[in-house]
């Protein structure tokens, strides 16, 4: 599953909202949106042609590492860290 960067990026960066950007990164963690969003992140970065999609997708990352301590333990899973040290190599 490739989650769509552009819209996710469009909801999270909304200051319009009545709910509260940490609800919204919560609500999507827990949901799952972190492990394909770190897989496309990866993908995107082996791709010459990926720069594009690979900012947005660190945009969004850099959204859910300021959410509250239960987004930022769920980004700090071993599966993401995981994948974030093989994006390194």
């Amino acid at each position: 599953m490739m989650p769509d960067i552009n819209r996710t990026n469009l909801f999270l960066s909304t200051e319009q909202s009545m709910t509260p950007k940490n609800d919204f990164c919560r609500l999507l963690a827990k949901q799952g949106l972190l492990d394909p969003l770190s897989t496309s992140l990866y993908n995107t970065i082996r791709d010459p042609q990926g720069g594009p999609y690979t900012e947005k997708i660190v945009q969004v990352m850099l959204i859910f590492s300021q959410g509250d301590p239960a987004v930022k333990e769920l980004l700090a899973t071993r599966t993401i860290v995981h994948r974030k040290t093989a994006e390194r190599d």
